[in-house]
């Protein structure tokens, strides 16, 4: 356990932001400074793990309860070892993965061997007497004749892949990866692969056995068990462990189920930014669902609708479910998943089952991992240049054609692009007519894909960098780089926090270069298919606030009589245009490894909040939350912190803006502005039409109205756009009561389309039309009708669909009016009761408008004090005398009001000495 000191030895750096961000990291705590002073006689392995922080908890590894490693553990371990030496020993993590095979190749395997003595300081922040030193005045002084230093041994033996897919799998061992930091080095080595053989590795110091056939006969976790016996004659047994899929041939399961998988690679090449960047042709796999229902699918292509994974580094998400192994691990939704929606009742229903039905041969397309055989590159398709991927759309569409037309088949593609699949898809068809190839896509489908850019708020960015660089996370690390600065990353985040190499990030602007130099007159748009766009932001309503603390989470350490905050980590969401504030905050204190970041942004762009806008939402933050919440877990585990505590966690940010998403050819203004009009009718957007709903949702999400308005679209029936307003009486405005004494108006509040909306009026027989148009009417009451419920109504031909909205016509009669009182007690002097005025009869309809239905009340108690309520209906009474009381009551509507009603009500005296008279109900004597 370590004390928490604020020792302030300020190392000061900074990291280039686009848009004018300002980081400072600021070093804390540097435990080589204060061991300057001290006899570092027992220091002997020039390893101090006291350098980094303990994610991997190495002190306490090779115990009964923790001796189990994987792929990230020993990369952890393996990165603290190499700072804890000041990278004079080991190797990176970067490093030693160029001796990984390729996650191409998913039946084979490296082992990574891990064997090192360290040291730690010998200090103990809670009992001095169990350590060699104490902290005075911020120096480390020895108070006995105890090692200052103390040594520990670990050994790691893990598979360097956290799944393989195969019947035999291929063990690899390699010396470029078997780390030795020790005088203790291994003479023996025996692993057993979690079968019944045990293979022998390394014989009197030599590695005998490279590579090691396994097979296996079922899918699962298996335990790795190494046994190590080292040159001093001790021996210990360690753990790994990884999933291993071993594929069943259900070939004839997927025939039944008409389903049919394949691959395609590009014939055109793609060459990256990159210096250095070679031409490689892009592959994808796909899976097609033909038409059909169950035991009924005819396995002929005849009428393809494409839909095209997004954003995924590493291929985490599948096409199905059954793709996934069966281990409980988290992973992403499968592409099948996402193609799901509730309907009305709530019941999930499949988007894929009811296209097939409808006689739709769906291909889903995949982005994999594979290895460019000529450059002997790995390229993660999933989080790949747009345009690699885009040339091998190309192939597949013209492979689809040629074989749905071979079928006999005169069926158009139909291609669906969620998210990044939309700007893969964007580009493929704008190509194919910029160069005069045929696509004969009849229509392009956008689900809510980032054609002006995606946003990642630059608080989980920064955290990001500051969970992995500064805190020493592999995890965090790897996401950084490899999710944020992936090329599809970088080719479409808005705002980008860099990497330390401080260089400005042209690859969004090199992008849209390239996407906007196919029919540049129309910026990249295809122009031959009916493009249609459906948004999952909303056209008027933020998701979140700007500026907002969204995340509060901090660790705490109890020393002594003393509690101590050992990690905090916070987020803010950015501010408007012009404005200026911090948007991350993270600081760890420990006594040798203390340290914080800073970021600041200063917002100079037009747009305005880019996390706080309308537009389709995800979590971020939320996914931050849980990864700081495993760390102080860690940490916990370790003995550096007692507690967690979180302050603060709003959910929820925009990801992809509604401007984004509709793609507006004018994108110089600020996005959060309204834009509840018709955006085809002004040409504002690249699309026939489009969809947007009423409050923002998940990003790529469906509900039972987005995919009605889409089944129309894909059965020829063109669909004005829907500008997320519901079409019921909230959209009616006007007054409540209908009177003689005014001018009584109601207008239809629905947006204007290209073409209108043609408007039918009618209205109850006590009401009276003055004068209409399409959009407002004007009443009267017929013959000074007087309480009475009555309506107005608009009928919108081009909908089919009636808007009503019930009112009062004239004053409210005190017929429906009668006191109650709430409550189970009887009514006592000089004890506070509640009255409230309730209707039993017709007017409780009007509350579909108004929960109060309208009214007001003005209340007559004497001798009572009396307290109101912002709500009239109800009121206090407190009597100030036992007898009669005779309360009146007068109501208003928009129309007048009535004559005073009166109730009597019979006041008794409070008595503490009989209880049971307090249980009885309030009576009214009578009415007056």
């Amino acid at each position: 356990m370590k004390k928490l000191l604020l020792i302030l030895c300020f190392l000061m750096a900074s990291i280039t932001l686009k848009a004018q961000v300002t980081t400072v990291i600021d070093t804390i705590n540097n435990v080589d400074k204060l061991i300057i002073p001290l006899n570092k006689s027992t220091f002997t392995t020039n390893i101090l793990y006291d350098r980094v922080v303990p994610i991997a908890n190495l002190t306490k590894f090779n115990n009964t309860t923790n001796n189990i490693s994987d792929l990230k553990h020993f990369e952890q371990a393996l990165s603290e070892l190499y700072r804890a030496s000041k990278k004079t020993k080991f190797n990176s993590v970067a490093t030693a993965r160029q001796h990984y095979s390729s996650l191409a190749s998913k039946n084979k395997v490296e082992i990574g061997v891990i064997n090192a003595l360290f040291n730690q300081v010998n200090y103990n922040d809670n009992d001095n007497n169990q350590g060699a030193l104490k902290i005075t005045n911020n120096i480390l002084i020895p108070i006995n004749n105890k090692p200052i230093f103390l040594q520990n041994e670990v050994l790691i033996v893990a598979p360097l892949k956290k799944q393989v897919v195969g019947q035999t799998i291929f063990y690899n061992f390699k010396n470029d990866l078997i780390f030795e930091e020790t005088t203790k080095k291994i003479v023996n080595l025996t692993a057993n692969f979690g079968t019944q053989n045990t293979h022998t590795i390394f014989n009197n110091s030599q590695l005998i056995q490279q590579n090691v056939a396994v097979s296996y006969s079922t899918s699962g976790y298996k335990t790795l068990t190494f046994t190590a016996t080292f040159n001093d004659g001790t021996s210990k047994t360690t753990q790994g462990k990884l999933y291993i899929t071993v594929p069943n041939n259900n070939q004839q399961q997927k025939a039944n189920e008409g389903i049919e998988d394949g691959g395609i690679t590009a014939t055109i090449p793609f060459t990256g930014y990159e210096p250095g960047d070679l031409p490689i042709l892009g592959q994808l796999e796909y899976r097609i669902f033909y038409h059909g229902t169950p035991g009924n699918y005819e396995k002929t292509l005849r009428k393809p609708i494409v839909i095209i994974d997004g954003f995924d580094p590493f291929d985490t998400r599948k096409i199905q479910e059954s793709d996934y192994p069966n281990d409980g691990e988290d992973y992403p939704d499968a592409i099948e998943t996402l193609m799901t929606y509730k309907d009305n009742l709530g019941v999930s229903q499949p988007l894929i089952r009811k296209l097939r039905e409808l006689g739709y041969d769906v291909v889903i397309v995949n982005h994999p991992i594979y290895e460019d055989v000529p450059s002997g590159k790995t390229i993660d398709g999933g989080a790949d240049y747009i345009e690699r991927n885009a040339m091998a759309h190309i192939a597949l569409y013209q492979y689809l054609n040629n074989t749905s037309f071979n079928n006999g088949s005169s069926e158009q593609l139909t291609i669906m692009g969620p998210s990044m699949g939309g700007q893969i898809s964007r580009y493929a068809l704008a190509y194919m007519e910029e160069n005069n190839l045929n696509h004969n896509t009849k229509l392009w489908v956008s689900i809510d894909s980032p054609h002006l850019g995606a946003n990642i708020p630059l608080a989980t960015q920064a955290n990001l960098y500051f969970l992995g660089y500064v805190h020493g996370n592999q995890e965090a690390k790897d996401k950084f780089d490899f999710l944020l600065n992936s090329p599809a990353g970088k080719q479409q985040l808005l705002l980008q926090l860099l990497n330390d190499t401080g260089s400005p990030n042209s690859f969004f602007s090199k992008y849209h270069k390239n996407l906007e130099s196919n029919l540049p007159n129309f910026k990249g748009f295809p122009q031959i298919p009916r493009n249609i766009a459906i948004a999952n932001g909303s056209t008027n309503k933020f998701v979140n606030i700007s500026g907002k603390k969204v995340l509060d989470i901090r660790g705490f350490k109890d020393v002594l009589w003393f509690t101590v905050k050992g990690f905090q980590n916070e987020q803010w969401l950015i501010k408007n245009q012009s404005e200026t504030n911090k948007v991350f905050f993270g600081r760890v204190d420990k006594v040798f490894s203390g340290y914080s970041m800073s970021s600041t942004f200063t917002n100079t762009l037009i747009y305005g909040s880019l996390d706080a806008m309308n537009g389709g939402f995800e979590d971020s933050q939320g996914e931050i939350k849980v990864e700081v919440e495993k760390e102080l877990n860690n940490l916990i585990d370790d003995d550096t912190l007692d507690r967690v505590h979180i302050y603060e966690y709003s959910p929820n940010h925009n990801f992809i803006s509604t401007v984004s998403s509709l793609g507006f050819k004018n994108q110089n203004f600020n996005w959060g502005n309204n834009i509840n009009r018709d955006l085809v009718c002004t040409n504002e957007i690249p699309f026939d039409t489009y969809y947007t709903p009423k409050n923002n949702e998940k990003h790529v999400s469906f509900s039972q109205h987005s995919v009605d308005w889409l089944l129309k679209e894909l059965n020829g029936i063109f669909q004005n756009p829907y500008l997320g307003k519901s079409f019921d009486n909230t959209i009616l405005s006007g007054d409540l009561a209908v009177c003689d004494t005014k001018t009584n108006i109601y207008n239809l509040d629905i947006p204007n389309t290209c073409s209108g909306y043609t408007i039918t009026w009618t209205t109850s027989s006590n009401i009276q039309i003055q004068q209409s148009t399409n959009n407002s009417i004007t009443v009267t009451p017929i013959n000074g009708t007087n309480d009475a419920i009555g309506y107005v109504n608009a009928y919108i031909q081009e909908l089919n669909l009636t808007i009503y909205k019930k009112v009062w016509v004239g004053i409210p009669s005190p017929n429906f009016l009668s006191i109650s009182k709430i409550g189970s007690y009887e009514f006592y002097a000089n004890q506070w009761t509640k009255l409230k005025v309730v209707h039993p009869v017709p007017p409780l309809e009007l509350m579909d408008n108004d929960p109060t239905f309208g009214l007001s009340y003005q209340w007559l108690v004497p001798n009572s004090q009396i307290r109101t309520f912002t709500d009239t209906c109800t009121i206090d009474v407190n009597p100030f005398s036992t007898g009669q009381l005779n309360i009146g009551v007068k109501m208003q509507n928009q129309c007048g009001c009535t004559n005073y009603q009166y109730q009597l009500f019979s006041v008794t005296s409070s008595s503490t000495t009989n209880p049971v008279s307090r249980g009885g109900v309030l009576t009214p004597i009578g009415k007056m």
